[in-house]
């Protein structure tokens, strides 16, 4: 068997559902997914942080951890707007989607889309 054909891929695209219908919502966004550099950097980092924070006694915050990694791991987005503005991919505009409460539901769909490996394969 070659294997190259069961080969992980670095990205792929989610299209967007719509929270309650899932029906596709017409925009897309461009992820790395775990098994990537990108995510796995992240995950290191993360990890580092969380022990500092520990030794240190400060205050973690999980959620915001959980921001950073899936905002690196955000390549690239299609028709997403906000306010009726297009909304530019930006490490900014991607952190302000992601944590703000209104899109909890974005955020889960990234997560468990990067989370799963068939996606990229």
């Amino acid at each position: 068997m070659d294997l190259s054909s069961l080969a992980v891929s670095e990205t792929a695209v989610l299209n967007l559902k719509h929270p309650v219908t899932s029906e596709d919502l017409g925009c897309s966004i461009e992820l790395c997914g775990k098994d990537s550099d990108v995510y796995r950097k992240q995950y290191t980092d993360q990890v580092k942080a969380l022990t500092e924070a520990q030794v240190n006694g400060s205050d973690i915050d999980y959620a915001e951890l959980d921001i950073v990694v899936y905002t690196a791991c955000t390549v690239a987005w299609t028709d997403i707007e906000l306010e009726g503005k297009a909304l530019e991919c930006t490490p900014e505009n991607v952190r302000l989607v992601y944590s703000d409460q209104r899109f909890k539901w974005l955020h889960e769909q990234v997560t468990r889309f990067v989370g799963n490996r068939e996606n990229f394969m």
